[in-house]
């Protein structure tokens, strides 16, 4: 499962949520985020982490049952994602 890719020190910040920090409360996102019966590969390409940002692409593969349709729908795309790493020197923030 895609929770294995996480650092064990990893923060998990979906928007308008609560920081999720454990893997178990990863485990809880994935169930009930993921109703539909999601049949996904998540493939990591490519991280490069600089001083101040993270830069993660990845490529998705796989199917959706729908709930409670039961229509599949297929998922083939590709994600860039760009995250503040840390405060940039005097203060501030990132991202």
């Amino acid at each position: 499962m895609w929770i294995a890719l996480f650092a064990d020190d990893a923060v998990y910040m979906a928007p308008g949520a609560p920081a999720v920090t454990t893997r178990e409360g990863l485990r809880d996102v994935a169930e009930a985020g993921f109703r539909h019966r999601p049949s996904i590969q998540i493939e990591p390409i490519e991280i490069v982490v600089t001083e101040t940002w993270v830069f993660a692409r990845r490529r998705l593969d796989g199917a959706v049952v729908i709930h409670p349709t039961g229509e599949v729908v297929t998922v083939d795309g590709s994600r860039l994602r760009f995250t503040g790493a840390r405060p940039p020197e005097g203060g501030g923030s990132c991202g």
